[in-house]
């Protein structure tokens, strides 16, 4: 059975043409994928067990837009949020470094005109709260609360949003899987695609 295999294997190769100019039709058909980016900047409102410690804050946005087709895109990038901490107090802030990918579908198509979306999915946060300090001016009492090590937690996030042309606005809820509190927070990104 060897020797048949042997001898039948190089006369099937000679037989085979060594090029061809015939391009398959599913070659044919492929599109590359559409890239589109968005950045954007705007506030963010601090929620649940944030909310009693942190005021508003402020973010920027990153993100990398993947057309799979007209209505389904994966999205992944960046956010940079600060909140301020709340008086009395004084504290150089909370900052939070998100990572995500998302799912967007789109209900119109984004390269005619007017398209709202919506989109969600999941990532990781990096944490930092830095040194702040309590007092009371009438009695000048100072009091540092210490230092928090910087920690990375998982993350979901949902929303939606609408473009038009080469701006965009979005809202999204981020929830971050933190150890002992709850942290969420609500971005209001406005910005411009490219």
């Amino acid at each position: 059975m060897v020797k048949i295999l042997m001898k039948t294997i190089p006369v099937i190769l000679m037989a085979c043409p060594a090029t061809t100019t015939e391009v398959p039709a599913w070659a044919k058909e492929k599109e590359p994928i559409k890239i589109t980016y968005f950045i954007g900047i705007g506030p963010s409102f601090p929620t649940a067990d944030l909310n009693d410690r942190w005021d508003q804050g402020l973010h920027i946005s990153a993100r990398f837009d993947f057309a799979a087709s007209p209505i389904l895109s994966v999205w992944a990038g960046f956010d940079y949020h600060r909140f301020p901490f709340s008086p009395p107090g004084e504290a150089s802030g909370f900052k939070s470094i998100n990572f995500s990918g998302d799912l967007k579908i789109n209900l119109a198509n984004p390269d005619i005109g007017l398209n709202p979306y919506f989109f969600g999915g999941a990532g990781v946060a990096t944490i930092k709260k830095t040194d702040f300090f309590l007092y009371r001016s009438d009695t000048a009492v100072h009091v540092n609360l210490g230092a928090y090590p910087t920690k990375t937690y998982p993350l979901m996030e949902y929303g939606g949003g609408m473009s038009f042309k080469n701006v965009f606005i979005h809202v999204r809820y981020v929830s971050v899987f933190s150890d002992n509190y709850s942290t969420g927070f609500v971005p209001v990104t406005m910005g411009v695609k490219f």
